[in-house]
């Protein structure tokens, strides 16, 4: 009795709590009236998000037929839709006290609360897509896998996109050049450490989904070869956060990249994945150039 209580008067009053609170944004300001409609674009979906769950929440109480099973994917979903959505607009947002990351140079400085809004939007849309998609089409195992890999180099991506953004002023234009390169590499890393690091964890007892066991099943080499594969991304993917340790890691993680695209090619066939193995390496590559780069420019 109480959750369907909670359901019926909490999320409307969530909706309305949204709308009273963000309206000031558009009927106190003097700015251009595109900004007043990203505010209410923003506010909008908000409301929207809460009354589409609150409707599907009152279906999946009323036994709807065909709505209970679906309930949590389609609430997963319509969390990376509202991500994506909010994040569309982010970038179109001017310095305000209620929404959007709001630090003393941010408020102080519009170039910069522009810049770090668009890639604030650019990571909110990239995590709102794998949340939807993993969501709509992968098992639990392989949900949590890549909405934790996407959250993480979110997370850690953010900070370094402040930081690559808040150059001294008397920095010239090679040098803020050469920064930004290091923050998107540093990002870079962050995305691969990340996704090897999860990719490994679920490989291991505990965390193991059945494809994993079919697939080094049919690899022909014993479960054992599962454990260490693990065991080399996991260190690998560690280790990519270690700048002096990029080349261990580099040869590590390239190993497993290569045995996996012979295995798409020789054993279960090219497909969609074989696409992100190949981007992997492509990441894993782009490091150690920008890695092998630096060294060559520090021994000069």
């Amino acid at each position: 009795m109480v959750i369907p209580l909670l359901i019926a008067f909490a999320l409307p009053a969530t909706a309305a709590v949204i709308y009273v609170t963000f309206r000031p944004l558009w009927r106190n300001t003097t700015g251009p009236s595109e900004v007043d409609g990203t505010y209410k674009a923003i506010t909008l979906h908000a409301v929207l998000f809460v009354v589409v769950l609150y409707a599907l929440a009152l279906a999946t109480l009323a036994d709807v037929p065909g709505v209970r099973p679906i309930a949590p994917r389609a609430v997963a979903v319509l969390v990376g839709l509202f991500f994506v959505a909010v994040g569309n607009l982010l970038p179109r947002t001017r310095p305000n006290l209620l929404i959007g990351i709001r630090t003393s140079r941010t408020l102080e400085d519009r170039e910069l609360w522009t810049r770090i809004h668009r890639t604030c939007g650019y990571l909110c849309v990239g995590f709102g897509i794998v949340v939807a998609v993993a969501s709509a089409f992968l098992s639990r195992d392989g949900i949590r896998a890549a909405v934790s890999a996407a959250g993480v180099t979110c997370v850690i991506a953010l900070p370094v996109s402040y930081w690559m953004y808040s150059t001294p002023a008397h920095m010239t234009v090679a040098e803020r050049r050469a920064r930004r390169l290091d923050a998107a590499v540093w990002i870079l890393r962050i995305a691969l450490a990340s996704i090897f690091v999860v990719v490994g964890f679920v490989k291991i007892p505990g965390s193991i989904h059945p494809m994993w066991v079919r697939l080094f099943e049919r690899i022909g080499f014993g479960q054992w070869f599962r454990y260490l594969t693990a065991l080399v991304e996991i260190v690998g993917g560690m280790l990519m956060l270690v700048p002096s340790a990029t080349l261990v890691s580099v040869l590590l993680l390239a190993s497993t990249m290569a045995g996996a695209l012979l295995v798409h090619i020789f054993v279960i066939g090219v497909g969609t994945q074989t696409v992100v193995v190949i981007t992997l390496l492509s990441g894993i590559t782009a490091v150690i150039c920008h890695h092998r780069h630096q060294s060559l420019n520090a021994h000069r």
